[in-house]
């Protein structure tokens, strides 16, 4: 279909993609990976076809979710798709303004063709595929011969700014053309001359489709609003309002009954949905959530029975249109990333991700510091040490090799100094100031220390009935909390062993124990959707926070002053990020964010700022403006680092890591 040229940031610690649209047209890159671009589903609807920026064409089977091969293409970005009738042949288009056609059996490329000057916003087959046509940032619109790959028709300077969308009447008589110069034309197909020309959108024109008879067509625009023409007349019918940023792919069901529309821009605006429309009633039916990013494609299966949609968040989902329910998601390469922590001061924040890297970030400059290397899986956990000297990461992956690793990094070096393996997955680990790391594992009712100075297990502690889902020591290293299935909360000796108390009450699984950094009180999580904060000296319930929905992280600033904590809505696929005053006692700040999973979240000692990690960045909130975060920092490979400001719309970009020169906690 079609991808912006504007500005288009896609982001991922190992998965980075930064395309930046100046005045002459061109974009630059710094690494390439698999947003998804554009996307196809086969005639028997059995499986889908997507192309990214990482110039692979990826076929998947639909039901079992599993790619079945990949068309390695020899031109990138890949912007468009388009799959022949009878699907014998992959029509794709590259921001190169490259085409290339292959035999989909045959895994073959039959045609290599220079087509363009420019990027190839939009591809199609003509209705009996003997015919393939072509839209470009460079202003024209091609025809193209499928078996000799010969150029037909050439339609130059088509329009006036670059051509993002092209659909084409049922019966092949004429065409139709949207571009950002906010104008939409139709095409006589055989004298190469404008029918009309329809005027209405306020801003670029990004996508459109024909329903199957021919009667009407819907224009999707960047002003957010999608318009109903009449072709006959050529008159416009309706204006459709609802989506909260740019159209990106629009499409009829098969049966004419719906509009289908799918949004997401890169400016700051987090819609990210797709709406089904009634095309009789002429208004909003459903609206469905699930992508973390802009949705840049749709696909309709030909009993209406499945809908694909394609997004910048390197994911394809399948949804079951009758229900307007998810069914599954078809995921490509990214990278999660996992854990934040943030120094105590809250000027520089540390992150691991999916990419085996742990990144050290200076959030007042934008500025990626250093990078920490040398572990072999996943970044499950990370944290600076009690004097911030050192940081300690985990890496496994829950159903990987059975192997988990923890390294001490010297934080000014980025020198590994210790080492430690174990043939179990590490579910929590907690660090104190000096030399004990306490570590829950999986599927193990025990808590192992870990004393780094003689780098080996020194004690078990053993008394929970259930998992344990989380440990905390003090930094001292003179207490140990733990958290369990048990549904209990045990506080523990860490020299002699044993159980000091333990605390009841909670009605469910005890998800995280955090101790406050006074260390009079702790707090803890659980699955029965309440936060509880403990006086340990007392072993009383201090405060019971009581909460719709479960809790998928939380911390607590370094003066003890602001609790931070994430609730994950399943209906709406949302997560909330709460501030918690506990001198108030009560909940101070409320932001609402699209992504579905924060495995991370950290608050500084104003209670002001909140950063929280998403499978695509790390975001910061500011509790003065809880609508939309306020920067998004993104690692890149080779030392790049990019880091977006939503209050200016500046990007900030580097391929020079800094080294720093003072401690951090100065």
């Amino acid at each position: 279909m079609k991808i912006r040229l504007l500005l288009i940031l896609i982001i991922g610690f190992n998965t980075l993609l930064f395309a930046e649209l100046i005045n002459n047209k061109k974009s630059y890159y710094i690494d390439k990976r698999s947003k998804i671009n554009d996307l196809a589903i086969g005639l028997n609807n059995q499986f889908i076809i997507s192309v990214s920026d990482d110039n692979k064409i990826r076929i998947w089977d639909r039901d079992k979710a599993k790619i079945i091969s990949i068309l390695q293409s020899n031109s990138s970005p890949i912007t468009s798709i388009a799959l022949s009738k009878n699907n014998q042949y992959i029509l794709v288009g590259s921001q190169e303004g490259k085409l290339e056609l292959w035999d989909r059996e045959k895994k073959l490329m039959i045609h290599n063709i220079d087509g363009h000057n420019d990027a190839v916003n939009d591809v199609l087959f003509s209705k009996d595929g003997q015919l393939f046509f072509s839209a470009s940032a460079d202003l024209s619109i091609k025809v193209w011969n499928t078996q000799s790959g010969k150029l037909v028709k050439n339609f130059e300077d088509a329009h006036d700014e670059p051509i993002n969308a092209i659909s084409l009447s049922p019966d092949n008589t004429f065409l139709v053309s949207a571009s950002d110069d906010k104008h939409i034309k139709i095409w006589n197909i055989h004298t190469k001359k404008t029918i009309a020309i329809l005027k209405g959108h306020k801003d670029d024109v990004l996508s459109l489709a024909i329903d199957n008879k021919g009667e009407y067509l819907v224009s999707g625009s960047e002003d957010e609003t999608i318009k109903l023409w009449s072709l006959k007349r050529k008159k416009l019918l309706k204006t459709l309002k609802g989506h909260r940023s740019s159209v990106n792919a629009l499409l009829f069901s098969h049966d004419d009954k719906y509009i289908i529309s799918s949004s997401g821009s890169f400016f700051g605006k987090n819609d990210n949905s797709i709406k089904i429309w009634s095309l009789q009633k002429r208004k909003l039916l459903k609206t469905l959530k699930g992508h973390t990013n802009y949705v840049n494609a749709l696909a309709l299966s030909t009993d209406d029975k499945r809908l694909i949609s394609g997004s910048s968040d390197k994911s394809i989902k399948v949804w079951n249109f009758e229900k307007r329910k998810l069914l599954k998601t078809l995921e490509g390469e990214s990278s999660s990333i996992n854990s934040i922590n943030l120094s105590k001061n809250g000027e520089y924040l540390l992150a691991g991700s999916d990419d085996h890297t742990i990144r050290l970030w200076d959030v007042k400059e934008n500025s990626l510091v250093r990078t920490f290397n040398g572990q072999k899986d996943a970044i499950q956990s990370v944290s600076f040490s009690g004097n911030e000297q050192y940081i300690i990461a985990g890496s496994g992956q829950p159903n990987g090799d059975c192997s988990y690793n923890i390294k001490i990094y010297e934080t000014s070096s980025a020198k590994v100094l210790k080492n430690f393996n174990t043939n179990r997955y590490i579910k929590d680990l907690s660090i104190s100031t000096e030399r004990y790391i306490a570590i829950a594992q999986e599927d193990s009712y025990n808590i192992k220390l870990w004393d780094t100075k003689r780098n080996r297990i020194i004690k078990t502690y053993k008394d929970h009935m259930g998992q344990v889902n989380s440990v905390a020591i003090d930094t001292q290293g003179t207490y140990i909390l733990s958290g369990s299935e048990d549904y209990s909360i045990k506080l523990w000796n860490r020299k002699k062993g044993r159980v000091l108390h333990t605390f009841k009450g909670h009605t469910d699984s005890v998800t995280a124990v955090l101790f406050t950094h006074g260390r009079e009180q702790f707090i803890s999580s659980s699955k029965d959707k309440s936060i509880r904060i403990w006086n340990i000296k007392k072993k009383t319930l201090l405060k019971k926070i009581v909460l719709e929905e479960e809790i998928t992280a939380m911390s607590i600033s370094n003066n003890d002053h602001y609790l931070a904590f994430v609730t994950y809505n399943e209906d709406n696929e949302t997560s909330h990020i709460k501030l918690y005053d506990k001198q108030k006692n009560e909940i101070v700040a409320d932001f609402l964010s699209n992504t579905q999973v924060i495995k991370s979240i950290q608050v500084d000692n104003s209670g002001r700022y909140l950063f929280s990690t998403s499978n695509e960045a790390i975001l910061q909130w500011d509790r003065e403006n809880p609508n939309t975060p306020i920067k998004k920092f993104i690692g890149g490979v080779h030392g790049h680092w990019v880091v977006f400001n939503y209050q200016n719309n500046k990007l900030t970009e580097s391929s020079k890591s800094l080294l720093l020169d003072k401690n951090i906690t100065q």
